[in-house]
């Protein structure tokens, strides 16, 4: 399991973690393709402080492979402190290497420093109605960096933000496996209807055999 080098900022993100690693156990890792490399490459976009980074490795990297965790994000401090938090993973007894890397995610095709293939893409609570031609660009430049047989994982802390995410997507060609209300979603009290990781959703290239196309509902 990999550790915090620090503890969290926040004394409920633990708990939020908890929840999202079994929120993603039992609704993603089962999406995983079956030809997925040992050396694998996480993406995670708007990252921030990137709390999940951790659990992300826990759960879809090879125990055999090494993984690589790329968090990229604007927030020059989040990003700081992310890569506080997460450095000890870098050392030579880890099979992660996780990097925090101060750039735009809507120049995603233009940015050499990401390694391609994604295996993973993640998005922790996307913000799509706050610019959704921004957000769907986002999930466009994602689904082309992703591997035929990775995922692309989003979490939204809104009812209607996740639906119209949902759309976004569908509009891309992605293919939606699943999309699930969080019963351990932690309210936000200060704003009524908001709480954290409250929704969920698995996206692929291609659909995934035994699995049947899940209409996204109407807004």
């Amino acid at each position: 399991m990999h550790l915090p080098n620090r503890p969290f900022s926040y004394r409920e993100t633990p708990e939020d973690l908890a929840a999202l690693r079994s929120l993603l156990e039992n609704h993603a890792i089962p999406f995983l393709g079956k030809k997925l490399p040992s050396q694998r490459h996480i993406l995670n976009l708007a990252c921030g402080r990137s709390d999940e980074t951790g659990l992300l490795a826990d759960l879809f990297a090879d125990p055999f492979g090494e993984t690589q965790f790329t968090g990229i994000d604007i927030r020059a401090a989040e990003l700081d402190e992310a890569s506080a938090r997460w450095s000890a993973q870098n050392q030579s007894s880890s099979k992660l290497r996780a990097n925090f890397l101060n750039l735009d995610a809507s120049k995603l095709p233009l940015l050499k420093e990401i390694p391609s293939p994604t295996h993973l893409a993640f998005f922790r609570h996307q913000n799509f109605w706050n610019g959704p031609q921004l957000w769907t660009s986002l999930f466009d430049h994602a689904l082309h960096q992703l591997d035929p047989e990775g995922l692309l994982i989003i979490t939204s802390y809104f009812d209607k933000e996740h639906l119209l995410a949902l759309s976004a997507m569908e509009s891309l060609g992605a293919h939606l496996l699943t999309t699930v209300r969080n019963p351990q979603s932690r309210p936000v009290i200060q704003t009524e209807g908001k709480s954290v990781d409250r929704h969920l959703a698995v996206f692929a290239l291609n659909p995934r055999p035994g699995t049947q196309r899940i209409i996204v509902p109407s807004r």
